[in-house]
C-alpha cells in the first residue's frame, strides 16, 4: 500500500517506517547541503535539480504541455517569475482515422507554489509534476515564485502569493480557479484561500485546493482553535523526521522572521473564522512527517463545514518531501497521486456547478 484514504483511528500508526524506506536508507548517500547556510543550501538544492532534470530529459517527452516562462508583479511592484504550463491537444491515431481531441477553452487553472521553508527551492523542483498534472488533468497552471527568506523575511512570501492570486485570477483565462502547493507552497495556497474569501472585491474566486504536506502552523502555538483540531502527535511520533526534523524546521521559522505564531498569513490554522467558507481541498500528508498533523488538521477543519469534502490522503511510513529522492517507487507515483486529487477537485466543481 503506498497510499491510505482517510483518517485511521490511531494516526500514529502511519508513522512506522515503510519497508521501502528502510530499505532505501540503508544505502541513501547523505544529503550535501551546499556551505552550511541557508543561501548555499538552496543554491546546492537548485543545482542538484538542475542536475537531474538534465539528465532526465524523457520526462519532458511523456506529455504534451506548452510551456511559457513569463512574470508578475510582485507584491514590491518588481516583476518575479512565473511558468505557465497549458495543456495542448492531444491526437490519437488509429489505422484508418485520425482524431483530435481539443480541451475546452477556457481551461481550468490552477496557482501554484513551490516548497523549501519559505527559504529555499524554486520553480524547477516542480517541474516534472506540474507538467504531469497539466497534461492528464487538462488544466493551466500558473507556478509562481516568490520571494524568499532570509533575503525577504515574512511577510514578503504571503504578499508575493496573493499578488500572484490577484495576477493570475485576471490575466489568465480559466473557467474555474484553484491554489496548490507543496510544504510551505501549501501554507501560502491556504493564505491566498483565506485573503480571496475575506476580500471578495479583489475578484480572486478559489474554488478547490490541492495541498501536498502543507505547513499550516508555528512550532511555538497550538493552542486555541487549533488545539480542538489536532493534539499534534506528530511532533513526538516523528520528532526524528529524516528529512525535516523539529530542530531544523525551528530554524527555518527564525530564519522566515519568527513571525507571530498566531498570524494567520503565517499559521493559517489560526483562522478567525475557524476555517468556515473556505474552498474544499485535497490534502496530501506523509505519516512519519513532522508536520503530517498541520495537514490532518486543516482537512479536519473543512470536514466539519462540509462532510462530503474529500478524503485525506496518506503516505504511510515515509517522511517529509520523501518525494524529492527518485529511487523510491512512492516517488514515481507521487505525480500520479497529486493529478488523481486534481481531477477529483475539477470533478467536485463540476458538480457543484451543474447543480447550482
Amino acid at each position: 500500500m503506498t497510499i491510505l484514504y482517510g483518517l485511521p483511528d490511531d494516526i500514529s500508526t502511519t508513522s512506522k517506517p515503510s519497508a521501502e524506506w528502510i530499505e532505501f536508507i540503508k544505502t541513501a548517500a547523505p544529503e550535501q547541503a551546499g556551505g552550511g547556510g541557508i543561501v548555499e543550501a538552496r543554491n546546492e538544492r537548485n543545482r542538484q535539480m538542475e542536475l537531474y532534470l538534465a539528465s532526465n530529459p524523457e520526462y519532458m517527452a511523456e506529455t504534451t504541455v506548452q510551456v511559457t516562462d513569463t512574470t508578475y508583479p510582485g507584491a514590491s511592484g518588481y516583476p518575479l517569475p512565473a511558468r505557465i504550463y497549458t495543456p495542448t491537444p492531444t491526437t490519437t491515431t488509429t489505422t484508418t482515422t485520425t482524431t483530435t481531441t481539443t480541451a475546452p477553452t477556457p481551461l481550468p487553472a490552477m496557482l501554484w507554489f513551490h516548497g523549501g521553508g519559505f527559504a529555499i527551492g524554486s520553480q524547477l523542483a516542480d517541474d516534472e509534476v506540474l507538467r504531469h498534472i497539466s497534461h492528464h488533468s487538462q488544466i493551466t497552471i500558473i507556478s509562481a515564485s516568490y520571494r524568499l527568506a532570509p533575503e525577504h523575511p515574512f511577510p514578503d512570501g504571503p504578499n508575493d502569493a496573493w499578488a500572484a492570486a490577484r495576477w493570475a485570477s485576471s490575466t489568465i483565462p480559466h473557467s474555474a480557479f484553484y491554489v496548490g502547493g507543496v510544504s510551505s507552497g501549501g501554507n501560502l495556497a491556504c493564505v491566498v484561500s483565506r485573503r480571496a474569501r475575506d476580500s471578495p472585491e479583489a475578484g480572486v474566486k478559489v474554488v478547490g485546493q490541492l495541498l501536498a504536506y502543507p505547513w499550516l502552523c508555528s512550532t511555538r502555538d497550538h493552542g486555541g482553535f487549533v488545539a480542538t483540531l489536532s493534539a499534534f502527535e506528530a511532533y513526538s511520533d516523528n520528532v526524528n523526521d529524516p528529512l525535516l526534523a523539529k530542530g531544523k524546521l525551528g530554524v527555518l521559522e527564525q530564519v522566515y522572521g519568527s513571525p507571530d505564531p498566531r498570524d494567520v498569513d503565517f499559521s493559517p490554522l489560526f483562522d478567525p473564522k475557524e476555517l468556515k467558507g473556505l474552498p474544499r481541498a485535497v490534502v496530501f500528508v506523509a505519516g512519519a512527517d513532522l508536520l503530517r498533523d498541520d495537514g490532518v488538521a486543516y482537512w479536519k477543519g473543512l470536514r466539519r463545514e462540509d462532510p462530503k469534502s474529500p478524503e485525506l490522503r496518506i503516505w504511510p511510513g515515509l517522511p517529509h518531501a520523501f518525494h524529492r529522492h527518485k529511487e523510491l517507487k512512492t516517488s514515481g507515483e507521487y505525480k500520479g497521486h497529486l493529478n488523481e486529487g486534481m481531477k477529483e477537485l475539477l470533478d467536485l466543481n463540476s458538480q457543484t456547478t451543474t447543480t447550482a
